[in-house]
């Protein structure tokens, strides 16, 4: 809970850890709702390892200024994260980009998945990454919305590559 210590100064305020019924879920309206208390009560739901974390942890990832809890988040969706997670650390963690990409690599990646690593991996200035996930997307024969996702949205070297295998497949059809 929240408790404001001094009403004559509203800025001034202190923070209980919840600890009888939904601790968790107490952490969690806070994490979402106070931009004051984010980084602790982030924190703390990493610490106490709820389940299921990974919206948290995604959260955290995309939001917190805290290295650590980002570290944290970061680690906890390498555990156990779904791709979409995954997609996550890429675009958000440099210091973890790489694992999550060897676990999307070893799970077979969809072409949708691999067109935003590209994306990611774009702004990122990740060379070897954006190169490997395009052959891996070449090899998934992608479909014409995920080559448009490549053109509108990929460096230009892919923007072109697509481009071209969205006409050569228009001829085909």
């Amino acid at each position: 809970m929240i408790h404001q210590s001094n009403p004559q100064k509203p800025t001034d305020w202190s923070f209980e850890v919840p600890h009888e019924g939904r601790p968790a879920e107490d952490l969690r309206n806070i994490f979402h709702s106070s931009s004051q208390f984010r980084e602790q009560a982030g924190a703390m739901l990493l610490n106490m390892g709820v389940s299921p974390p990974i919206h948290d942890a995604r959260s955290i990832l995309t939001s917190s200024d805290s290295q650590d809890s980002k570290r944290k988040a970061a680690e906890m969706i390498i555990k156990s994260g779904s791709n979409d997670d995954l997609l996550t650390v890429i675009e958000y963690d440099k210091r973890y980009a790489e694992q999550a990409w060897d676990i999307l690599k070893k799970r077979n990646a969809s072409s949708s998945h691999l067109s935003q690593v590209m994306y990611c991996a774009m702004f990122a200035k990740n060379t070897k990454m954006e190169t490997e996930a395009w052959e891996l997307f070449t090899q998934q024969n992608p479909s014409n919305e995920e080559l448009e996702y490549v053109v509108s949205r990929c460096s230009p070297q892919y923007k072109t590559k697509a481009a071209a295998m969205l006409l050569t497949q228009g001829e085909r059809e």
